[in-house]
């Protein structure tokens, strides 16, 4: 499924001032790092042979729920593939370019509540309970698991809960996840074209180029199927404003997720034709501030696109988290989690996304991004499993387990000394070792004979060792090296700065 499209900006005026975290202009404007020279992860596939595996889906049990884009469902089990499809709505799914079955996910209650949900593009078949969508239509719809077979979807059970129109093939969106709060979130593109040319995004009378939120607790035996937060920002709206919105001004956010440790909502927008964006939306006690103005079209990034003339005023609006040009390439965000499983400590709170194009895999620490591997493939989706271990999936139609590639021995110790021109120690210097599968640097000062210790460095890492002074400049003024399983040493020269 080619997503060249996605989008994100800055903007404008907007109901409520927002800042983001880490929003500074001068902050988002830098690239991806180079790769480490040893990366930290390595992709292995644990399936293949699908049909453009969109996303992957867990039930918080140890199945994984892969999504097909032509509108089938697989469960992989105990490390096989189940037989038959948890769900086949091939008959149903107007499949080709970007459309097709978008994403699954279950009831935050699942099992006691037996529902899921998906996001899929209608083919104009009648839907299993009576509703008739136009042909392109994106539709969010409730099935039930079969009461006898976990496996397996009951096809009849359907619901529909939303019918959003759309005239053309591409920006589609296509996420939709439970929130902390236990509302479900729905992503949608601007509706396709070149520079929103509807200018659906900042329009707040339909739900083009939006994050939605439902409230699926409500009206659960009749239609529409679901409610509206009372925290919704248009929830009393008398002015044709959509009281679904809880976001607008995005262009395409093919994937969102939420961080499972604190909520925190992470957004990939794909951009146009300069910058691909990253934007998040911190929680608090599980509530996250709705009403923002992602700015499409007035902004792609922090670029004022001019599409929109006289609106270049960044005061009010919400600034991305970070962003990537298109250079090297790269041309399209596939947003991913921020990492919270046990097997790769290295990425530990780290958010994890990718660029379809280039199958580059990268990480986001504050603004800084860095390249952790080159995949070889194009990306199109990231996947949690129940312990929030990661998946990738590609348009080669392989599901892969991102995993820890660093091999890890027995601690170490890692010392060394710092001496002057005279060769005599040089006291109080300040060490800074920061590297390995830690996101925390660590600290310690030379002695009075000038020796400085690191005890419990884990080996077959790559570190940095960094002396800094005020009274003195160093030769190397940092050091650069993999640590054996062998105690290591790196010694500096302090050459005064005075």
């Amino acid at each position: 499924m080619k997503r060249e499209d996605f989008f994100r900006t800055c903007v404008l005026c907007t109901m409520i001032l927002f800042t983001l975290v880490n929003s500074s202009v001068a902050n988002v404007l830098s690239n991806p790092k180079s790769k480490q020279t040893t990366s930290p992860i390595k992709v292995t596939s644990i399936a293949s042979g699908f049909t453009n595996p969109v996303f992957v889906a867990n039930a918080r049990d140890n199945r994984l729920f892969i999504v097909e884009q032509n509108g089938r469902v697989r469960v992989f089990q105990n490390n096989a593939l189940v037989t038959t499809p948890f769900l086949d709505i091939r008959s149903l799914t107007n499949f080709g370019g970007e459309r097709g079955l978008y994403c699954l996910t279950f009831h935050p209650q699942y099992p006691s509540v037996p529902f899921f949900y998906v996001h899929f593009a209608s083919n104009g078949t009648t839907l299993p309970d009576g509703t008739t969508p136009a042909s392109g239509n994106n539709i969010i719809a409730r099935f039930s698991v079969s009461s006898t077979d976990p496996n397996v979807a009951d096809l009849s059970s359907e619901k529909t809960l939303l019918v959003i129109p759309q005239a053309n093939s591409n920006h589609n969106g296509g996420m939709l996840e439970f929130g902390k709060d236990g509302f479900l979130y729905i992503a949608k593109g601007d509706g396709g074209g070149a520079n929103d040319p509807g200018r659906n995004a900042q329009n707040t009378q339909n739900l083009l180029g939006k994050i939605l939120r439902l409230d699926v607790n409500q009206n659960v035996d009749v239609a529409p199927y679901h409610g509206i937060p009372i925290g919704n920002p248009f929830v009393n709206a008398t002015n044709g404003e959509r009281k679904e919105i809880f976001l607008f001004g995005l262009r395409n956010p093919w994937r969102f997720s939420f961080d499972r440790a604190n909520g925190d909502l992470w957004i990939g927008d794909v951009g146009q034709g300069l910058f691909e964006e990253i934007d998040r939306f911190a929680s608090t006690n599980n509530v996250i501030q709705g009403g923002g103005n992602l700015g499409w079209r007035v902004y792609e990034g922090t670029n004022c696109t001019n599409l929109e003339p006289g609106f270049c005023t960044p005061a009010n609006y919400v600034a991305p988290t970070a962003q990537y040009d298109h250079s090297n390439g790269r041309c399209s965000i596939t947003g991913g989690y921020v990492y919270r499983g046990t097997a790769i400590p290295a990425l530990q709170g780290l958010y994890i996304y990718a660029d379809f194009c280039t199958g580059e895999i990268f990480s986001l620490q504050g603004t800084t991004q860095t390249v952790l591997l080159d995949a070889g493939f194009n990306i199109l989706s990231f996947g949690e499993d129940v312990n929030g271990e990661l998946l990738v999936t590609g348009i080669n139609g392989n599901v892969y387990r991102v995993q820890n590639a660093i091999t890890t021995a027995a601690a170490v110790s890692l010392s060394g000394r710092v001496t002057d021109s005279n060769k005599r120690g040089v006291k109080g210097v300040l060490i800074t070792l920061t590297g390995g599968n830690s996101s925390e640097p660590r600290y310690t000062r030379t002695n009075g004979f000038g020796y400085y210790n690191f005890t419990n460095v884990g080996a077959g890492q790559n570190y940095t060792v960094t002396p800094s002074s005020k009274r003195y400049g160093f030769e190397p003024n940092e050091q650069f090296l993999s640590v054996s399983g062998e105690e290591t040493q790196i010694n500096f020269n302090a050459q005064s700065s005075r």
